[in-house]
Parts: C-alpha cells; structure tokens; sequence
C-alpha cells in the first residue's frame, strides 16, 4: 500500500508527516535537512540556545527538520504538493541515500539538486552543512560541484560549512546571520 502523504514508498514512517505539525503559513520557515538525527539535535539545541540569549526569536519561524536517508523526499513531497508558501532559509547536508523512482528509472537525489529546487521556486538563501569534502578527484563529487557552478554560477565552496571543523561559535553566528529579526 502507498502512503497518500508521501505517495513515495510501499512502506512509510512518520518523517512524510513530521513537517506539519506545527508549521504556520504565516511565520518564516527554516528547513534543516541532514539524514543523521544527531545533526538535526545539535542544530536545535543551538537555536534554542540562540532564543535563550535573545539572539533569535523563534516564535517568528516555523523550524522543520527532515532527517533519515530519504530526508530529501520527504521535503519535496510537500514542495510539489504546494503545501508550503515560501521557504526562507535552508540547511541542507549534501549527500543522502535519497533515490526516487520515476518512470522506471532510480533518480538519486543530494542536497545540491535540493537547493537548487528551493532557490528556483522560493529563492530559499542556504547554506550546505556537510561533512562532504567535495574531492575534485572524485568523479561523482566533481559532478557535484561542477552542477553547482553551473546553475548558480558561484563556487559551492561560498556556501559549504564543514561539520568536522564548525565551532558551535560558528554555527551560532550563522545561524543568528539565517534567522535574524530583520529578514
């Protein structure tokens, strides 16, 4: 049976509901989207710091994570379904096991062919935090980076946070930079 959410797969999980929960088409929406849970907690906690500290003002967002392998698919669905009106500001890990089968092809989807969706339909300001290194002699992630300069015409290196170097300092400040009250 496929579930009428998601439509995706035989077997579902509660990930293609997750999102509208408390989602608020009225607030700004900030997407984080990493298949590591881990990830997606430290991330939060740091916001929640960031509001303790009166750095941020979460009461004006709408926060929605996504996360396991098909993290990615289960953020399009509610993008083609139109269910979101805008997507302010993204987070988005590179490389997920996210495949999606259409018309009897497997089509693997990372989190360059997310933002490129996002800035294309909602102008989504992003940043990938990843701990990817995008290896020029790697071939799949020389595609990778080579699509990225292609559609946006900029480095990808411009928007990439590594996560085995990212003080929480550092992410504290891009996060504050994201979510800021004047946005």
């Amino acid at each position: 049976k496929i579930c009428n959410q998601c439509e995706f797969y035989q077997k579902c999980n509660k990930n293609c509901l997750e999102w509208n929960k408390n989602y608020d088409s009225n607030k700004k929406t900030f997407v984080i989207i990493d298949d590591n849970i881990g990830v997606i907690t430290i991330l939060k906690d740091l916001l929640y710091e960031l509001e303790e500290e009166e750095r941020i003002d979460l009461s004006e967002w709408n926060i929605l994570t996504f996360t396991t392998k098909q993290a990615g698919i289960f953020l399009l669905k509610p993008l083609i379904k139109k269910n979101f009106k805008k997507i302010d500001v993204a987070l988005i890990d590179i490389t997920f096991g996210n495949i999606l089968r259409i018309s009897n092809k497997n089509i693997k989807i990372n989190g360059i062919h997310l933002a490129y969706f996002l800035e294309k339909y909602f102008k989504t300001d992003f940043y990938f935090y990843t701990g990817n290194q995008l290896n020029e002699y790697i071939r799949s992630q020389k595609v990778l980076k080579d699509f990225f300069k292609k559609e946006f015409n900029e480095d990808i290196e411009k928007y990439i946070i590594h996560k085995n170097n990212a003080a929480d300092r550092e992410l504290k400040f891009l996060l504050t930079s994201l979510l800021k009250v004047d946005k």
